[in-house]
């Protein structure tokens, strides 16, 4: 049976997992992270040429929480094998596509704008309950999804929202996976402002390692899991080890 094209269709999980024709473009996935050092990179190609196709494909790579092997199963990126065990499903990412927004004057484009970001707000609404999360930046995150901000507000909303995912999925400092053996290490490191204070930087290393769940997070299979909490003064280091219970395997 020949494979049918989809009409229509800029989800990259539904056209995959449907088995849909695609034509294969996640080498973009390494060029824009290897071999460029962009901060912001701009697309402008015309309309229906897969801009927001590009954008799925992005989101169900990067995306935390998610696991993306099988849909990229077969596809060019999985031959870079180093950088998918470090960028794929490792990062919060926020995806939010304006082509919706319209309306004959502005008070209807906004009341359109401010619908789209309301559905934002109701996607990531899991993160809200985290106690990391600055409670003003929850309140913004609140109104914004009762639809209840004003136009100046609103020019400020995605640096809220990403402060916010940011809270929820902070990331250590450092992580060093071993894929062969199933383990892995973590290391959490503190700038003292004195030798006195070196002690308490380095548990609090460790506390924020336990209290963010970075072990917890990983979503590789690990069996054992070293966490390093680390401070440091002018020349002088200290250094505490914690191993964390075995992470169950979700292959």
């Amino acid at each position: 049976m020949a494979m049918q094209i989809a009409v229509g269709d800029e989800g990259f999980e539904e056209i995959r997992k449907s088995g849909l024709y695609y034509v294969d473009k996640t080498e973009l996935l390494y060029d824009l992270v290897s071999r460029t050092k962009n901060k912001v990179t701009l697309f402008t190609r015309p309309r229906r040429f897969g801009k927001t196709l590009n954008m799925s494909m992005m989101e169900s790579f990067f995306e935390i929480g998610r696991d993306s092997r099988a849909v990229f199963d077969g596809l060019n990126v999985v031959k870079h094998e180093d950088f998918c065990h470090e960028w794929m499903n490792q990062y919060p990412v926020l995806f939010l596509s304006f082509k919706d927004v319209d309306g004959l004057d502005f008070e209807s484009a906004f009341i359109t704008l401010q619908g789209v970001i309301s559905d934002l707000c109701f996607r990531y609404s899991h993160i809200f309950d985290n106690d990391k999360i600055d409670p003003v930046d929850k309140a913004t995150f609140a109104m914004l999804k009762e639809k209840r901000l004003a136009p100046a507000a609103l020019k400020s909303c995605l640096k809220t929202i990403m402060r916010m995912m940011n809270a929820a999925y902070g990331r250590p400092d450092l992580l060093l996976s071993d894929f062969d053996n199933r383990r892995a290490m973590i290391i959490e490191a503190k700038k003292s402002d004195s030798a006195a204070h070196m002690e308490r930087d380095c548990n609090a290393a460790l506390k924020q390692i336990v209290d963010n769940e970075y072990a917890k997070n990983l979503d590789q299979g690990f069996e054992t899991v070293l966490c390093f909490g680390i401070s440091f003064f002018r020349k002088s280091a200290l250094i505490k080890k914690l191993s964390m219970p075995r992470i169950a395997d979700r292959h």
